[in-house]
């Protein structure tokens, strides 16, 4: 059993080694958790009284309700001399006092941690529809840009397939028209070599035709 809640079942019936037992630790003890501070609640579903002496039966100096942390000063038999919140300095009954948290508290705490839990909730989801926004706006710029790529590809493709015709074309006009400076060419030299040829036939029949008329002789012999 912990000392702390041996002193809330001393009872008035008590034998008497065991009262004596009891207050020899509640000195002990005492002592001790007054040097700690300690940290007494007021038990679940209770009203009690803040009483200026250890005695019930004296005036009454405020009404403490259930779950109020109040902080020791002493103790003396059946009553602890405590501190409210709101710096109120009274006895109360030990029994009406415990050590451990009670439930309204917890549960009183536990509802604040909830509504701490579904804010933060709250703001994750808030947070993860900004996240899953801004992933659905990249995924669209990215299909964007790649649409935009293939636009252009497609565009490069078109500007080169054309730039390849027209050399091709080009390339074609230019041989043609080398071709036709072949023709020109060899034309020119055909000519040329006919009338080269034709001169010199001419020349030698010439020739030829005086020696005949002067019997024989050349016009070098002249």
């Amino acid at each position: 059993m912990r000392v702390s809640n041996f002193f809330f079942d001393i009872k008035p019936d008590m034998p008497i080694k065991q009262y004596v037992l009891a207050l020899v630790i509640c000195f002990f003890y005492g002592c001790l958790v007054n040097a700690q501070a300690e940290t007494l609640y007021v038990r679940d579903t209770l009203r009690v009284n803040l009483h200026p002496a250890p005695n019930i039966q004296s005036a009454s100096l405020s009404v403490i309700t259930s779950g109020t942390a109040l902080k020791l000063l002493e103790r003396k038999k059946w009553f602890f001399r405590v501190v409210t919140p709101d710096g109120k300095i009274g006895w109360i009954r030990n029994t009406y006092l415990t050590p451990d948290k009670p439930a309204i508290l917890k549960l009183t705490e536990a509802s604040v941690e909830i509504k701490k839990l579904q804010t933060q909730l709250k703001q994750f989801e808030q947070n993860q529809q900004t996240q899953d926004q801004a992933t659905k706006t990249l995924q669209q710029s990215i299909q964007t840009l790649s649409t935009e790529k293939i636009e252009l590809q497609n565009t490069l493709e078109s500007i080169h397939a054309h730039a390849e015709q027209d050399f091709l074309i080009k390339l074609k006009r230019l041989d043609f028209k080398i071709l036709n400076l072949h023709s020109v060419v060899w034309a020119v030299i055909i000519v040329l070599s006919l009338l080269i040829s034709g001169f010199f036939s001419g020349l030698f029949w010439y020739k030829r035709r005086v020696k005949k008329r002067l019997g024989g002789l050349s016009i070098e012999q002249f």
